[in-house]
């Protein structure tokens, strides 16, 4: 599954094999930076880490509602 968050200035694609309880791989474009992990919250962690600190605390509600949303209707 495959999941593309735009969250400015910034497209987040999260790609998990089935769900995000079996983990994920992110890349953050344009630049093409990837982190992976394998669990849910480690996801979180990673998208602070990928997105920097400031970028996390102001989309973070977003950026989790939506993988969320996308995630249940799968």
């Amino acid at each position: 599954m495959q999941i593309n968050i735009d969250a400015q200035p910034f497209t987040l694609c999260i790609d998990c094999p089935h769900t995000l309880a079996e983990g994920a791989t992110v890349m953050r474009l344009p630049d093409g930076i990837e982190a992976s992990c394998n669990e849910v919250n480690g996801l979180w962690v990673i998208l602070e880490a990928l997105g920097g600190r400031k970028w996390w605390q102001g989309n973070r509600p977003q950026v989790i509602r939506q993988v969320l949303e996308i995630t249940r209707n799968r």
